[in-house]
């Protein structure tokens, strides 16, 4: 198995504030789309002055480090924030690595070409990038479904066009 994923008991304590914030973010795009949008911002950037983004920064900073020790590391992160008939289709990430946050997940999994994972809030998945994989809904829902997506790159010369690569040390 070449992924991982981890269940964050903090994201789950205060999943209200998570979606509160993501949702604040969200509003501030406009009518822009944060996910397709995802290239000219960091979501940890944006919630900078919140305990609980920082408090997830510092939990998914552990989990990478520890999954890729002793590398030059950087991230870009942003906000999915979706209806039911909008969730994600097949597409993949030209990263070195890629994961995402469950913060409200709804009754969906995530499948890769291989594998499903049944989503729950507080989960971080952590794999390879230039991977094939799609949302699937299994009941419906009225209000949003919220993830937090990030890639990691090796690579400081990687041609991103990404406004929000964050460094991690």
């Amino acid at each position: 198995m070449d992924y991982k994923v981890f269940q964050n008991q903090y994201i789950v304590d205060n999943k209200q504030h998570f979606v509160e914030q993501c949702l604040q973010v969200k509003e501030s795009f406009k009518d822009k789309d944060t996910t397709w949008s995802y290239h000219e911002y960091n979501i940890f950037s944006l919630t900078a002055g919140s305990v609980y983004f920082y408090n997830l920064f510092k939990d998914l900073k552990n989990i990478i480090i520890t999954e890729l020790p002793d590398q030059m590391l950087w991230m870009q992160a942003w906000v999915n924030v979706h209806k039911n008939d909008s969730v994600l289709d097949w597409h993949n990430h030209q990263w070195d690595y890629h994961g995402y946050i469950s913060i409200d997940p709804k009754n969906t999994s995530t499948e890769f070409e291989g594998y499903s994972i049944e989503n729950k809030i507080g989960q971080i998945y952590f794999g390879p990038g230039h991977r094939l994989h799609k949302v699937n809904v299994h009941s419906k829902f009225d209000d949003y479904r919220i993830t937090i997506g990030y890639d990691i790159t090796t690579d400081p010369m990687m041609d991103t066009g990404c406004l929000g690569l964050i460094p991690l040390i």
